[in-house]
């Protein structure tokens, strides 16, 4: 079989999701941990993030403008890596 290879893009949970408060989704440990006084510098709070809860759509639009084939990405609440291949 021959080797395949697709370019394409990847975000993690925490730097896309935003939402942390919606839908029941919980408390992850980097919640947890952005909580703590003096870990983060400037006392910045990541609760937002890019908010791909509410901008998906927008965001898959852009991966596709930008001729990416794959986009993945992680949601803490599933738990689960997602591979999305882009038409």
């Amino acid at each position: 079989m021959a080797a395949i290879f697709l370019w394409g893009v990847a975000i993690a949970a925490q730097q896309n999701e935003g939402a942390y408060n919606i839908d029941n989704r919980g408390l992850s440990i980097w919640d947890v941990f952005a909580r703590r006084q003096r870990k983060i510098k400037g006392a910045a709070k990541p609760y937002e993030a890019c908010d791909f809860y509410h901008r998906y759509k927008d965001d898959l639009l852009l991966v596709k403008a930008l001729g990416f084939n794959v986009f993945r990405f992680l949601f803490h609440g599933a738990g689960y890596f997602l591979t999305v291949l882009v038409k």
